[in-house]
């Protein structure tokens, strides 16, 4: 990667970041008053859960502030979104060059959110060997898995289709701004956006003052400080069955200034002719990506590559999975996978083993 790619890449973020900053209502920190608030809505097809620890939060002026930047946020990458960027893009009824140079401060803000997640997706689809990948779009809308949850089997002819133009490296950068090799290409963000999000959200309440807090969207979650009874943020991982309910837990580990995001194939599925058909894709192939990962939890500084890593470790596997972090020293792993009795069992890397609460 050039340095100046590394220029674009974090200049997009603060700019971004600073300009959505300005959009939003600052907390007031008058009347202090020490007690853990909770905020909770909805974001990108999902619900989001915060806990603040803190003195001094106006409930309303934060609740109001999380809402706008989620807004914006979903008004450049959520495909939930019809008018969003990403939408636009892959309708193609925008001109990206021509949007920067005309927008106003909220669509520049959206702008730069927008490219930031195409960077980081550049990173995670080489690094993976295009295990992630959000040019896919159109295979995981043939199968039903994107937004319209109709679910079906494609043809084979269909797929061989998708398969020639629907891959990340049909995005390609000129001056910075992601253009189309191929018109026919559609982006999906869903595996990596919830992700972003938490860190945009954790970003404004840092810079607010905020040192205790749990951001979680959709499952994935960034943690920095204590939780309410002064002890590490604790985090539980689902029991991977279509029948548990949300606070079954396999696992409790513990999060303390990282992001942990989570990625499973029990609970998303349909049957037809007799056969399951798991909603994680593997772009690779086109078809449900076959192994023995039932989840993959990963640890990282962001959320957003943590995001990105667990979708792409629920493609490769259990043991290609841990290959690929074990490359990364600033990432970890914890995966819950079918033994060969069917038996669901453990693995995860060696700091994993400390942050497993007994």
């Amino acid at each position: 990667m050039s340095n100046n790619y590394k220029n674009i890449k974090w200049s997009a973020l603060t700019v971004g970041h600073f300009l959505l900053l300005l959009l939003v209502v600052s907390c007031n920190k008058n009347n202090r008053k020490s007690t853990a608030q909770v905020f909770k809505g909805d974001a990108m097809g999902t619900q989001y859960n915060i806990k603040i620890v803190a003195e001094g939060i106006n409930h309303n002026q934060m609740a109001l502030a999380i809402d706008s930047i989620l807004n914006a946020f979903n008004g450049a990458v959520s495909t939930y979104d019809t008018t969003s960027i990403i939408s636009r893009f892959n309708k193609n009824t925008i001109d990206l060059a021509e949007f920067k140079k005309t927008a106003n401060l909220l669509q520049l803000s959206q702008f730069n959110l927008f490219l930031k997640v195409c960077y980081r997706s550049f990173d995670v689809y080489a690094a993976s060997g295009g295990a992630f990948d959000p040019g896919a779009g159109p295979i995981f809308s043939a199968w039903g898995f994107a937004e319209q949850d109709i679910y079906k089997v494609p043809t084979q002819q269909y797929l061989d289709s998708c398969l020639t133009f629907a891959k990340y490296s049909q995005l390609e950068l000129i001056n910075g701004i992601p253009n189309k090799k191929d018109m026919r290409l559609a982006l999906n963000f869903n595996a990596i956006a919830k992700g972003y999000g938490v860190d945009i959200v954790a970003d404004f309440l840092e810079d607010e003052g905020i040192e205790n807090y749990m951001v979680e969207i959709g499952g994935e979650v960034r943690c920095k400080g204590k939780n309410p009874s002064h002890e590490n943020w604790t985090i539980g991982i689902n029991v991977p069955s279509s029948t548990s309910k949300p606070d079954d837990a396999q696992a409790l580990l513990h999060v303390n200034n990282r992001s942990l995001a989570t990625s499973g194939n029990y609970r998303q599925f349909f049957e037809e002719g007799g056969k399951k058909y798991a909603h994680t894709i593997d772009p690779r192939t086109g078809h449900p990506a076959k192994n023995e990962l039932l989840s993959a939890s990963i640890f990282a500084n962001d959320c957003m590559t943590a995001d990105a890593y667990a979708t792409a470790c629920m493609v490769l596997g259990k043991e290609k999975c841990l290959d690929l972090i074990n490359k990364d020293s600033t990432l970890d792993a914890f995966l819950l996978y079918a033994d060969k009795d069917g038996k669901v069992a453990t693995e995860f890397t060696k700091i994993v083993a400390h942050l497993i609460a007994k």
